[in-house]
């Protein structure tokens, strides 16, 4: 390579001084050197176009659709940190804004992932035939599992749960009433799976819980009142058959009568007058998302088939909670209450 270099500066040396020669260097060697020069240099473009080719394949091989249906108005605050964070981690980014009249009528073109945001695009790419990996988010357990069952070969689907731990709204109750004060909660038929869970979660938070079960709609103002009789503070779990839009503001007021709180599910049951909720913000849930899809694409695969929400929010109505003769602690109070309940259960399993 010296050799080269050097001849090259002779050459153009010469060529820019008026009455130079050359020194005597053999022409067979002048036309070896630059033989192999244009060789190196002929490897080096082969070199890098060859990485260009590498990282275009990359960069499209990790394409990430986002589907939404156009009537989730709420989960735009959502969609807007999903595309900036899992652009930011290096994935290209495409949207799929779907209407009712659209949905069924979906054919996604070839992406490396498919991010679903809620039950309605769930549902329609779980039943179409599609190659592609699905991770979806914003899904109750109580569908997942029935989605499960209906589709038990559809090993490369994945869940973000909008589920909090059980472990969580308990934790949630300890710290803002007496541990002496009792809980209820009504199971109906989505939720039913949960009566164990729900039982070993009161009793290694050593909060005292009342489980009543409603089996349809009409069930639920006796199932209410009568649980309102054994307990101080009422736990929600979503629970369609139970809370929906026609029955939630009935549940309110009766609550309210009976001067019995209601813990809520979502930010939502806390403006519509739950006195408190563990829930997860957008920010939270895209954080979580995105480094769930970055573990995927190192691995190839999901390492879970559902994953429960990492990082909370608690929300918090006072005025409510005032109301009822309750002094709400503060937030910072709760959340650090929650996450060390959370971290001395862990140290236990793990012993």
């Amino acid at each position: 390579m010296h050799s080269i270099s050097h001849t090259l500066k002779l050459i153009f040396r010469c060529l820019l001084t008026p009455g130079c020669a050359l020194p005597a260097i053999k022409l067979s060697a002048i036309l070896a050197n630059i033989r192999q020069c244009r060789a190196l240099i002929y490897i080096t473009l082969l070199w890098f176009s060859g990485h260009a080719i590498a990282a275009q394949n990359a960069f499209a091989k990790h394409s990430v659709l986002i589907a939404y249906h156009t009537s989730q108005e709420d989960s735009q605050p959502l969609l807007k940190k999903l595309q900036r964070n899992i652009s930011k981690a290096g994935y290209e980014v495409h949207l799929k804004p779907l209407s009712a009249d659209t949905l069924h009528r979906f054919k996604p073109a070839k992406h490396a992932l498919i991010i679903a945001i809620g039950s309605k695009v769930t549902e329609t790419l779980l039943s179409e035939n599609i190659q592609a990996p699905v991770f979806s988010i914003l899904m109750p357990r109580y569908l997942v599992t029935q989605l499960r069952k209906r589709y038990p070969d559809k090993s490369n689907w994945s869940n973000l749960l909008i589920d909090q731990p059980i472990q969580r709204p308990l934790t949630l109750i300890s710290s803002i009433t007496d541990k002496h004060q009792k809980a209820g909660t009504l199971i109906g038929s989505y939720t039913m799976g949960l009566k164990e869970t729900l039982e070993q979660s009161a009793s290694a938070s050593g909060q005292a819980l009342i489980i009543e079960s409603v089996n349809n709609a009409d069930q639920l103002t006796a199932g209410l009142k009568s649980l309102s009789r054994k307990v101080n503070i009422l736990l929600t779990l979503p629970d369609p058959v139970i809370y929906n839009k026609k029955t939630i503001r009935g549940i309110i007021l009766l609550t309210y009568r009976k001067k019995l709180p209601i813990i809520g599910f979502s930010q939502a049951c806390v403006k519509a007058g739950a006195i408190a909720a563990v829930y997860s913000e957008p920010f939270q849930i895209s954080r979580q998302t995105t480094e769930i899809i970055q573990r995927f694409f190192k691995n190839n695969e999901f390492d879970q088939l559902a994953y429960q929400p990492n990082d909370f929010s608690v929300a918090l109505n006072r005025k409510v909670a005032h109301s009822l003769g309750i002094n709400l602690p503060e937030k910072s109070l709760i959340i650090n209450a929650i996450k060390r309940a959370e971290k001395n259960a862990m140290a236990e399993e793990n012993r």
